[in-house]
C-alpha cells in the first residue's frame, strides 16, 4: 500500500479515486506528488507554494494605481517574516543592481530570525559558500550572513540593519539609493521587520528610496 505524505497545500487523491485508476498511473503519480514536495522544501522561491495573500499582497504593488508601501499586519506565527524574506530575495534576483535594506530589532534577532530566514529562500545553488568580485555569499547559523550581507552575480545586494544602530548613528543611512533600477518584481528597497521605530526613520527611508 503507498503512503502519501500530507500537504497543507497538495492534496493526494482519494481512496475512491486511486481504485478507479491504472496502478500505473497511480505509482507515477505518486512519484510526481512527493518529487514536487521534496522540491518544494529544496527550492521554496521556485518550486515552492506561494500563498494566496501573499499573490495579493504583491499586486498592491505593481501594475496601475500601485503602491509604495506595504504594511503587514498579522499575529504571532502568521507568516509576516517568511513574506518578507522570500519578497527581498525575488527582488534581489529578478531585479538587478537591487541594494535593499532589512531591518530587524537588533543584531541577535536580525541573525536568529531574519537572517535564518531569508537563507532558507536562497535557491539551493546560492546556499553554497561564494566568495568572489561579484559574488560574496556566506552563512553560518550562529552567525548570520558575513559582513551582514550578500551580494549575488547581478549585482544585487542586501544588507542586514537593525532599529538600534539607526538610534545610535543616524547616519548609517547617508549616500544609499535604496532598491534598483529595473523592476521585473516589486522593486523592494526596504523591509523593515517587528517592532518599527518612529518617523525619522520611516522619513529617511522613503528619500533614500525616492530616486528609484
Amino acid at each position: 500500500m503507498l503512503h502519501w505524505q500530507e500537504h497543507p497545500v497538495l492534496t493526494p487523491p482519494t481512496a475512491s479515486q486511486l481504485v478507479k485508476m491504472d496502478p500505473e498511473k497511480v505509482l507515477a503519480l505518486h512519484q510526481q506528488y512527493h518529487a514536487a514536495l521534496r522540491n518544494a522544501q529544496d527550492d521554496p522561491l521556485n518550486c515552492g507554494f506561494s500563498m494566496e495573500h501573499w499573490d495579493r499582497a504583491d499586486g498592491l504593488m505593481t501594475g496601475e494605481g500601485a503602491s509604495n508601501e506595504l504594511i503587514v499586519l498579522g499575529g504571532n506565527r502568521s507568516g509576516k517574516t517568511v513574506y518578507g524574506a522570500r519578497s527581498i530575495i525575488k527582488a534581489a534576483l529578478e531585479n538587478a543592481g537591487s541594494l535593499i535594506f532589512a531591518f530587524s530589532q537588533n543584531a541577535e534577532v536580525s541573525i536568529r530570525q531574519v537572517q535564518k530566514t531569508v537563507y532558507e529562500w536562497l535557491p539551493p545553488q546560492y546556499r553554497k559558500t561564494s566568495r568572489t568580485k561579484s559574488f560574496y555569499i556566506s552563512y553560518k547559523r550562529a552567525t548570520g550572513f558575513a559582513g551582514s550581507s550578500l551580494i549575488f552575480p547581478n549585482d544585487s545586494q542586501i544588507v542586514f540593519k537593525h532599529y538600534t544602530q539607526f538610534q545610535q548613528d543616524q547616519s548609517i543611512l547617508e549616500g544609499a539609493e535604496l532598491g534598483s533600477f529595473e523592476d521585473n518584481f516589486v522593486n523592494w528597497g526596504v523591509w523593515l521587520d517587528e517592532y518599527l521605530l518612529g518617523p525619522e526613520l520611516v522619513d529617511t527611508l522613503r528619500f533614500r528610496l525616492a530616486t528609484r
